[in-house]
């Protein structure tokens, strides 16, 4: 039978001798080799959860401040009915029928510190975090948790927005330096949390738990108040702010009531709330705009001074302010622009510096 003189098609490379296509076939090649071999140490040497578990358990002797920070404990509003009279509460401190003091609900969860001691205690497994895109308002995360005695792998994405809702509903934009230093840290702990919580059993979790809370009711409970307190002025929040939040002295704390302030605090380490949105204070939407608006110069004071409430309808002004110099100013906000410190927005306007009013001529 006579050979087809046809050749058979093969993959060439675009570049075959370039640098590029050499270091990725290294790179493929060299994650091929760990991931078997992970997989081979697998097989050779399973995991032992009870092992792991005492371990976790033992370090409490080495650091016995740390079985404090295993949990959070975050306050998410009144209790639905009243648990004397059982009537509806409309989420209010006070019943409205038999006028007695509704409860705080809680939810609880596994603290970022308690995911990252079992978690790196898990053997055979692998997890991590990276920002993947970014895009004017978020930033997308992804996450990746490996386990090689299992033969899994899952995959996590997160949002991560560069806005934020203060308590009285205004929506303000995260500062940039914030938002990289502690924003996206803090998002990429969170979602490292909620993998390794996803992935390792609810038994090991929930036991490793229980062990520490039987570990922070040996001291006193006369103690235990104390290193409470200590905490919480770290946070500027005294005893009255807390016996205010309690509804009780601290004289009559116990034991549970020490454990759920405790959690409250690590929910304000771990930013699953605030100590504004706990404890109440000053507004957060004053606090940002004081840092975020930059300071007025000498020749802009009489018109910061002089700048309308936005939040009363005002039409805009058509004169610069009295007793300024013929210069040019934004009629949004009344600042003025010196002619050297033009701005131009994306689409080659010019727009105000200040409040970025979109400028259709430039004002004289």
């Amino acid at each position: 039978m006579a050979k087809s003189n046809e050749q058979q098609p093969q993959l060439v490379d675009a570049e075959p001798s370039s640098p590029q296509t050499q270091l990725l076939r290294e790179g493929a090649q060299i994650m091929k080799l760990e991931s078997q071999e992970m997989f081979q140490l697998a097989i050779m040497r399973p995991r032992d959860p009870k092992k792991i578990l005492a371990e976790a358990i033992a370090a409490f002797d080495i650091c016995p401040e740390f079985a404090e920070k295993v949990e959070y404990n975050k306050p998410v509003g009144r209790a639905a009915k009243c648990p004397k009279c059982g009537e509806d509460t409309f989420y209010k401190p006070k019943c409205q029928a038999c006028n007695a003091d509704i409860p705080q609900t809680y939810a609880q969860g596994f603290s970022i510190r308690a995911a990252e001691a079992l978690g790196n205690r898990w053997e055979n497994t692998a997890f991590g975090v990276q920002p993947i895109s970014e895009t004017d308002t978020e930033v997308l995360l992804g996450g990746v948790f490996m386990d090689y005695e299992k033969h899994m792998k899952r995959y996590y994405i997160k949002r991560v927005s560069k806005y934020r809702t203060t308590r009285d509903k205004k929506v303000i934009e995260i500062p940039p330096d914030r938002f990289a230093d502690l924003t996206i840290p803090s998002s990429q702990s969170k979602l490292v949390r909620e993998m390794v919580k996803a992935n390792l059993p609810p038994e090991i979790t929930q036991a490793y738990l229980k062990a520490a809370k039987q570990y922070r009711s040996k001291g006193t409970l006369e103690s235990r108040i104390e290193k409470m307190l200590a905490t919480f002025k770290l946070l500027n929040i005294d005893a009255k702010q807390i016996e205010a939040f309690r509804n009780k002295a601290i004289k009559a704390f116990s034991g549970e009531d020490v454990d759920e302030m405790i959690g409250i605090f690590n929910a304000i380490r771990d930013e699953e709330t605030t100590v504004e949105q706990v404890f109440g204070g000053k507004s957060e939407a004053k606090e940002d705009k004081a840092n975020l608006q930059p300071k007025a110069s000498k020749g802009q004071q009489k018109t910061t001074a002089a700048k309308p409430d936005k939040s009363q309808k005002t039409e805009p002004a058509t004169a610069p302010p009295a007793g300024d110099k013929p210069k040019d100013w934004c009629p949004e906000c009344r600042a003025i622009i010196p002619p050297d410190k033009q701005q131009k927005n994306l689409s080659g306007e010019l727009e105000c510096k200040k409040c970025g009013y979109e400028l259709k001529e430039r004002p004289k």
